[in-house]
């Protein structure tokens, strides 16, 4: 049986965890992440999701990585652009980090995302 009652905080606790509200930035941020996490092809609308096997993990130079990714951001409603800041690229453990900076309605902030090879 799972259970769930408010928090004093304001946050709905599960017995398996907390979850809380997030808004503005914060929520733009969960929004992001989730986008992230949709692979191309996934979902019935073919223009969601990232291009993972085709161009994230794939021979593809650094700039087509980033544009990708930069279509999947761009489309969120309150994202206004994206700035490509850098990408770190660790060989050893096959994963990509990259440093975006969003421009949203919210004001702009700080973005970075891993991405591991899954072979």
């Amino acid at each position: 049986m799972k259970t769930w009652y408010l928090t004093k905080e304001n946050g709905l606790q599960l017995q398996y965890g907390q979850i809380r509200m997030a808004k503005d930035m914060e929520a733009l941020r969960c929004r992001i992440d989730s986008e992230l996490q949709i692979v191309k092809g996934e979902l019935d609308d073919t223009s969601k999701g990232v291009d993972y096997f085709g161009i994230i993990f794939s021979n593809t130079p650094v700039s087509m990585k980033v544009q990708e990714i930069s279509r999947v951001i761009t489309a969120i409603n309150e994202v206004e652009s994206v700035s490509f800041e850098n990408v770190e690229f660790d060989r050893r453990n096959q994963t990509f980090k990259f440093y975006f900076t969003i421009h949203s309605v919210y004001g702009d902030f700080e973005y970075d995302k891993t991405f591991e090879n899954p072979a």
